[in-house]
């Protein structure tokens, strides 16, 4: 509607400047211009709109499968061990309301989560109080996903007197923004998972680092060791989205338990990977 009315103005005034003025302006040349102008800003608004409508439907599709996953790993998890340590009669009162507690919060948690991913921007992402932003190296972004979540007050945290952290830069030019977000909710899960599990635990060592051609993500804890109805089940929550993400990522996730005692979680995959790989 706008070209056609635009043409209309112009042939008006090169018609009005011909009887007028005697002054001859080239009429088609300048038709042609336009159309072509408007039909390829046109196009360019189109190609656009779909661009975004492509990324907020991305972001939504997101967003629905990571609060699933966070429901299920956090208070569903909690909910199953309480419920397996009340039929086994292994809580008192006094341990019955503290778990209780804890998924009080892990719900709130996860309502006020909802509120504050519904309004970033797509790149950047919230870990316990802090919002990360992806556009940072991965080292920065993994350190500050470490000290965000060792914060929080999780049951098992308490006994961990020696903390051992090493993050060196990692390889990340050919991660997207949502393969680092993936990488965040990794080594988040993880964490938290010690501090929920890792009973009698005191010491937790997490290691983020390239060796030769290899990005690591490995976070060892000396608590009791692997749950089997919790940690090794092949479709739960977490465990389904370390091999998921570790598949995306044409690299490999393990979990396995450690020398002595406790558990190990381990992300690999190749510092050079090609962008074009799975995805």
């Amino acid at each position: 509607m706008t070209i056609a009315v635009a043409s209309i103005l112009v042939m008006g005034i090169c018609y009005i400047c011909l009887l007028e003025l005697a002054l001859w302006l080239p009429v088609v040349p300048s038709l042609l211009v336009l159309l072509i102008n408007g039909f390829g800003l046109t196009a360019s608004l189109f190609y656009r709109d779909r661009q975004d409508l492509e990324f907020q439907l991305k972001e939504r599709q997101y967003m629905i499968k990571y609060m699933s996953a966070t429901i299920h790993n956090r208070p569903i998890q909690t909910l199953k061990k309480i419920l397996r340590n009340i039929q086994d009669q292994e809580l008192n009162d006094d341990d019955l309301v503290a778990e209780l507690k804890l998924l009080n919060n892990e719900l709130l948690d996860i309502g006020e989560l909802i509120e504050k991913e519904t309004v970033v921007d797509g790149k950047s992402i919230h870990v316990g109080n802090a919002a990360i932003d992806l556009q940072c190296s991965l080292k920065e972004i993994l350190e500050q996903v470490y000290i965000n979540t060792i914060a929080l007050e999780l049951p098992y945290y308490v006994s961990i007197k020696f903390k051992i952290v090493k993050f060196e830069n990692l390889n990340s030019k050919n991660l997207t923004v949502e393969q680092k977000r993936s990488l965040c909710c990794f080594l988040e899960e993880v964490l938290i998972n010690v501090g929920k599990y890792a009973q009698g635990a005191t010491r937790l060592k997490v290691t983020c680092i390239q060796e030769a051609n290899t990005n690591i993500i490995r976070v060892e804890d000396n608590g009791i060791g692997i749950v089997p109805e919790i940690n090794m089940t092949k479709t739960s929550g977490g465990t389904k989205q370390a091999r998921d993400l570790a598949k995306q990522l044409n690299g490999n996730f393990r979990r396995y338990p450690g020398p002595k005692k406790g558990t190990i979680c381990e992300l690999t995959w190749s510092a050079n990977r090609s962008r074009f790989w799975n995805f």
